[in-house]
């Protein structure tokens, strides 16, 4: 004689999509509605959330579901632009004061704000010995990234979330493996803060230093177009015809 099925298991199996009976074809017409609100996605949403898990996972990596993945490498360039223009107005107040602020951050996260992980984050740049200069170096090369390549980032929360990511990932961040926020991993670091914190602390740089930034924007561009002048002079120096004839001599009386 076989063991009785228990009564949960008859539940599930008649409640789920792939069942038979009047419960489950209500289960697939309650799935069909929830479907991810990506524009162009039909896949399932995962809980009680929007989107779908994979959409979600992006959210969470990206700042923004349909935002393209972007890392350090794609704006090298900006940076050793702005690095060089550090480095020729060293006493620029601009700069001063941006480095003023982000020490000013430095010492705020500190002392301890209302997110626990977020403090964690900036004071592990502290603790790794990353400048305020450094910082503010990187923070303007991704603006400029961003004022070149607008359309890779679809809103302003993801583009501060990705200059958050860039600040970050100027010190190595230990593994995480701690399922809540509430808790810490074997290293004693929380766990990684939201995409809404994220946001909010490049937010509060972008928009404290968005003067000087333009400003920075607007020497690079000047910058890199009388350097564009000069190898066009160059270009035509090099291009001169040579004198053929030879030099002239006094004329014949």
């Amino acid at each position: 004689m076989g063991l009785p099925i228990p009564i949960s298991i008859i539940t599930m199996n008649n409640t789920h999509t792939s069942g038979t009976g009047a419960a489950a074809a209500r289960a697939r017409e309650i799935a069909a509605k929830h479907v991810c609100n990506v524009p162009g996605c039909n896949g399932p949403t995962v809980g009680f959330r929007k989107m779908c898990g994979h959409h979600q996972d992006m959210l969470k990596r990206r700042g923004h579901p349909q935002a393209t993945l972007s890392s350090p490498k794609d704006w090298a360039l900006e940076r050793a632009q702005v690095l060089d223009l550090f480095e020729r107005n060293q006493d620029h107040p601009g700069i001063l004061s941006g480095v003023s602020f982000i020490n000013g951050l430095f010492l705020q996260h500190q002392a301890g704000t209302a997110k626990p992980a977020v403090d964690a984050e900036v004071n592990r740049l502290a603790a790794a010995g990353v400048q305020a200069i450094t910082v503010l170096a990187e923070v303007a090369a991704v603006a400029l990234y961003i004022s070149r390549k607008a359309v890779r980032l679809p809103t302003v929360a993801a583009e501060n979330h990705l200059i958050s990511q860039a600040v970050l990932k100027l010190a190595k961040r230990p593994r995480n493996k701690s399922p809540s926020a509430l808790r810490t991993c074997s290293r004693g670091y929380p766990t990684r803060p939201s995409v809404a914190a994220l946001n909010q602390v490049g937010g509060q740089i972008r928009n404290t230093l968005s003067g000087l930034l333009a400003t920075i924007a607007v020497a690079v561009g000047d910058q890199a177009e009388a350097e564009a002048k000069r190898q066009q002079a160059l270009y035509a120096a090099h291009r001169a015809p040579f004198n053929l004839a030879g030099p002239v001599g006094p004329a014949a009386p």
